[in-house]
């Protein structure tokens, strides 16, 4: 048998009846606002099975205040990154295919399985994840037919089109693959542009690793998604990078389990990329700034159980490496 809707009354009562303190007119709106599913089944727990000692409402509040807080924080950084990396891999790739056309990017530049050995499974997977890239690059192109007027402008005109404008259609994911599948040459230049040194990037994989693990982030946010206790996270970023990552910036522990580890892996993508000092620094200060807010209205034991590190000593690091 179905089960019964349940009125905003009565949800207020199920969760008195858990020990949550809720009563009046402005709980009830925020309840209907912030929503009993979203927001108190989503926040009551980390980590997927660590439940928060919650006695008030107003806890489940401040944690989604601070969880819509980070996304609209990081979310500006993460549009500018991939932004950065789209325009830096499309020049190399046209500059070594010597044509903007996204068919030779296809012929010249995405044919990293052609230095895999035939008949192995390297080479197998390393087909498969150009075909996969084939198939979302023209999924992209016919889904934006008839509504893009640049791409709608090429095909109508018989013209190839420029993998410049494929590169405004394709996600964050996609970006990834299309790194991921470029030859050699193209990832050493990428690479080489910001600043990641080949002792410690021999096979050139941590720029498109480094994507794939802020996809992520940005699916999360995107989809309205949890965000503070990371559990979005999927792709890991191999160990050798994260200890370069460390080294670079002076913060240890990484593991990206931690909504700071990608505040720290976003800067460190930023100044890699000629961002300004002033604008990571702003970028952190507005992380402290609403981290000491959710602090003023959460207990010391929810906070403890939410991050179970220190937050203030991280940032002070973090705040060092942009200085330097």
């Amino acid at each position: 048998m179905a089960k019964k809707a349940l009125t905003t009354n009565t949800l207020m009562r199920r969760l008195r009846n858990k020990g949550v303190r809720i009563s009046g007119s402005h709980s009830k709106n925020d309840l209907l606002n912030y929503g009993y599913f979203h927001a108190y089944k989503g926040y009551r727990f980390v980590r997927n099975n660590v439940s928060l000692p919650i006695s008030n409402f107003e806890e489940i509040v401040a944690l989604v205040d601070f969880d819509n807080d980070v996304k609209s924080l990081l979310f500006p950084y993460l549009s500018f990154i991939e932004t950065a990396v789209k325009n830096r891999a499309v020049t190399e790739i046209q500059l070594f295919c010597g044509s903007v056309d996204v068919n030779s990017a296809f012929l010249s530049a995405f044919n990293r399985f052609q230095a895999i050995p035939p008949a192995g499974p390297m080479r197998a997977e390393e087909m498969r994840e150009r075909l996969t890239l084939e198939t979302k690059i023209y999924e992209s192109i016919k889904r934006e037919l008839k509504i893009n007027p640049i791409i709608d402008h090429f095909v109508n005109n018989s013209e190839p089109i420029p993998l410049y404008a494929v590169a405004e259609i394709i996600d964050f994911g996609t970006l990834g693959l299309m790194l991921r599948c470029s030859n050699n040459t193209i990832r050493n230049s990428l690479s080489e542009d910001v600043g990641i040194p080949f002792s410690r990037d021999v096979n050139r994989e941590m720029l498109y690793q480094i994507i794939f693990t802020l996809k992520d982030l940005r699916n999360a946010i995107a989809h309205n998604s949890p965000v503070f206790d990371c559990r979005f996270h999927k792709f890991p970023l191999s160990q050798p990078y994260l200890s370069l990552v460390e080294t670079d910036t002076g913060v240890s522990h990484l593991t990206m389990n931690k909504i700071t580890d990608y505040l720290v892996l976003i800067v460190f993508l930023l100044k890699h990329l000629g961002c300004s000092k002033t604008d990571m620094k702003k970028l952190v200060r507005s992380f402290e700034e609403t981290y000491d807010a959710l602090c003023n209205r959460v207990s010391p034991s929810l906070a403890s159980l939410v991050f179970v590190y220190s937050v203030p000593s991280q940032l002070s690091l973090l705040k060092g490496y942009i200085s330097r």
